[in-house]
């Protein structure tokens, strides 16, 4: 099964959808998280929790014609993390229960976020090394805030091998100068062209849709 950045550690493989350092839950198409989200040892989409190891360029989807301001009045910074913020900046799925998606859909959490924090939002897929760039091959993953697709420059887009011989790529980005006028929408987006297999799970094709409302405090 398939476990998402987030921003947002077992594998499975995407999304995001994750403990002092940065955890991302798994939100590729995996187990239920928790409010520090596990991985269970399949591929889904997974919020995934921060890697400890030294990430290595991906290729990324291509950039929107519009894309999110990284620094705004009416949004938070976002920006791609350095390697120092994979193993220091929590997740923002730490703030909730992911629930994964079974097929196309979409799902709603809300949470609440202090004007001052920095999140990773994130998220990862995982996939056995035989179905891994098959399995890619369908897929197409979009962050956006209030439905506005954040531009590449803003992302961190890396592979890190798994338990068992499984390969997971991730998603990040860091969130931070929450405005205060305003909820936030968050959400990834991510989508299979064609029904595919993570070398275990078959998934369906179509649009999935894990939503963050962010309520900003003090």
């Amino acid at each position: 099964m398939t476990t998402v950045i987030a921003v947002l550690t077992g594998t499975t493989s995407l999304l995001v959808f994750l403990t002092g350092k940065s955890n991302l839950p798994d939100i590729l198409q995996g187990g239920q998280a928790t409010d520090t989200p596990t991985v269970p040892p399949t591929a889904t989409l997974t919020v995934a929790l921060a890697p400890t190891v030294t990430a290595r360029p991906a290729e990324s989807t291509p950039a929107a014609s519009t894309a999110a301001p990284t620094h705004a009045p009416n949004f938070p910074t976002a920006a791609a993390p350095s390697d120092s913020d994979l193993e220091t900046v929590p997740s923002i799925w730490n703030l909730t229960k992911f629930r994964e998606l079974p097929e196309p859909g979409s799902i709603r959490y809300t949470i609440e976020v202090a004007r001052n924090s920095v999140w990773l939002w994130d998220c990862r897929f995982c996939a056995t090394s035989d179905a891994f760039q098959d399995f890619l091959a369908t897929l197409t993953v979009e962050f956006r805030i209030d439905d506005v697709r954040l531009g590449d420059e803003s992302l961190r887009i890396y592979d890190r091998s798994g338990a068992g011989g499984w390969i997971c790529r991730n998603w990040s980005t860091k969130l931070s100068g929450w405005p205060l006028d305003r909820s936030l929408f968050l959400e990834i987006r991510y989508t299979h062209s064609a029904p595919t297999s993570d070398g275990k799970d078959e998934f369906a094709a179509g649009e999935y849709r894990q939503t963050i409302v962010a309520l900003v405090t003090t």
